[in-house]
């Protein structure tokens, strides 16, 4: 089972703080490392964090630099223009796992459809300037790795700010947001806090558009982890990203709506036709019939069908042309189910389909399909009873794992 992320971007968002945030979470930092490496042509880098007080918090910070052979380090800021098809071409040639490729080629084609769009070009055409430099095809890529090395599934992040002010970029002075941010942040709701500078880049920006699954303000679950990325700009609040692994309540509800009608002038094999064309429906949940009592003191059928809203129409329709109704209601429920799955045992060299129930990973019902145990006692001429005891017996030494 894979776990939750919660993104606390209160007080902005970048690459670096992403990345830095997720290793202090605890991601493998050598299985980042050589996921990286495996990008073609990407240059010689060392990779580390190291631990920083930021206003009384103790937090990671992202150590980056690029070797060469001449030079012990390349400024890690130097910028490398390339497309966006040049750099989803490295992706697809790396050894990156698929969801490790898809979220990263998802990120870039956020940023790039933001920076065509400003700049009237098409996506593939797109040069990169601060997201196109390595360190930032690191972050990006990093983080994606990252997320896999804490198998995150789904990701929840709350309202970002992004400050305010003015910045240097590759195209000039610019206001803050950066028109790229801006561009992609279009949509997502903003936090109200804000401070002079840039709070949230073009690359913190993608991770919320590409990423996220959910915007809440509230944290739904419990808190396993909790990790603190920081960011290299000074300000009078802590530039700290805080990212939490979470433990989500299970919700086994779901929604379901009954329809029914009163029958008072069909006969029994009317009853019994509507009946099985009801069951035999793939689409109907549940159907049962009760003796009611209706007007004039007339005995009749209360039809009741159980059913996804998504379904309803086309089971209210059945009952208006199948039965003499001449109209039918509809309520919506909220129902609460076990998970289910099903796995085979073996009795008298037949196999059983025993149906299995669970609530918080927890069995709580393991029971037998009827119609098997059926057809295993008109094959042997065993009595259904024997039948099922003798599966009750298998059932007490089986644990459902593989392993008997």
């Amino acid at each position: 089972m894979s776990n939750s992320l919660f993104i606390d971007c209160s007080f902005g968002i970048s690459g670096d703080m992403m990345l830095s945030s997720l290793i202090d979470l605890g991601a493998d930092i050598d299985y980042v490392r050589n996921k990286i490496a495996s990008l073609p042509g990407i240059d010689k880098f060392s990779l580390a964090v190291e631990s920083k007080n930021e206003h009384g918090i103790m937090t990671k910070e992202l150590k980056l630099n690029f070797l060469n052979r001449n030079t012990d380090a390349i400024n890690q800021h130097e910028h490398h223009h390339r497309t966006n098809k040049d750099i989803i071409q490295m992706i697809e040639d790396s050894e990156l796992q698929e969801r490790e490729k898809k979220r990263s080629i998802s990120i870039f084609n956020a940023i790039a459809h933001a920076e065509a769009k400003i700049h009237g070009l098409l996506v593939s055409e797109v040069h990169f300037h601060e997201v196109g430099a390595m360190d930032s095809i690191i972050d990006i890529v990093g983080t994606c790795v990252a997320l896999e090395s804490l198998n995150i599934g789904k990701i929840i992040a709350n309202k970002v700010p992004t400050g305010h002010g003015y910045i240097n970029i590759a195209h000039g002075l610019y206001p803050v947001p950066a028109p790229a941010t801006m561009e992609i942040l279009k949509g997502l709701p903003l936090s109200e806090f804000t401070a002079e500078g840039e709070l949230t880049t073009p690359t913190g920006a993608g991770f919320l558009k590409a990423l996220v699954d959910e915007l809440s303000d509230s944290i739904n679950g419990e808190i396993v982890n909790i990790g603190y990325g920081k960011g290299t700009k000074e300000f009078k609040h802590p530039n700290i990203l805080r990212t939490m692994i979470l433990k989500e309540k299970v919700d086994n509800s779901e929604l379901v709506n009954t329809i029914e009608c009163q029958i008072d002038d069909c006969t029994p094999e009317e009853l019994g036709y509507l009946f099985e064309i009801l069951t035999n429906n793939k689409k109907v949940l549940d159907v049962y019939f009760t003796n009611v009592m209706m007007k004039k003191n007339r005995l009749g059928t209360l039809v009741t069908v159980l059913a996804y809203p998504q379904n309803t129409e086309e089971i209210e329709k059945l009952l208006l042309t199948q039965s003499t109704t001449f109209g039918v209601r509809k309520n919506e429920y909220k129902r609460v189910v076990l998970d289910r799955s099903f796995e085979n045992i073996e009795v008298y060299g037949e196999t059983i389909k025993m149906k299995l129930a669970k609530l918080d990973d927890e069995l709580l019902k393991a029971i037998p399909e009827y119609e098997d145990i059926k057809s295993v006692a008109m094959k042997t001429g065993v009595p259904v009873r024997t039948v099922y005891e003798d599966i009750v017996v298998k059932y007490k030494q089986i644990d459902f794992k593989g392993e008997s």
